[in-house]
């Protein structure tokens, strides 16, 4: 898949791409997403440099939050 902007219509297509995947490429998508957020993110989305510093500093708990949010979406 193509790299999309780090943005709510960047989120929101990547969101849309993953329901089109089939099941075992997401279940593959979404453990990868759960266990190396960051490398995830990165590999998904065009970041700017301060995004990339902002992700790189973001505690645990910004991140936590960020694999629930997004597995919860792309699951229902």
């Amino acid at each position: 898949m193509k790299k999309l902007f780090f943005n709510q219509e960047g989120i929101e297509q990547k969101q849309q791409n993953m329901t089109q995947l089939p099941a075992q490429q997401l279940q593959e998508e979404l453990l990868i997403m759960l266990y190396d957020t960051k490398n995830w993110v990165i590999s998904n989305f065009i970041l700017s440099k301060h995004q990339l510093e902002k992700l790189e500093n973001a505690p645990e708990a910004f991140l936590r939050n960020f694999k629930l949010t997004t597995m919860n979406i792309v699951c229902n």
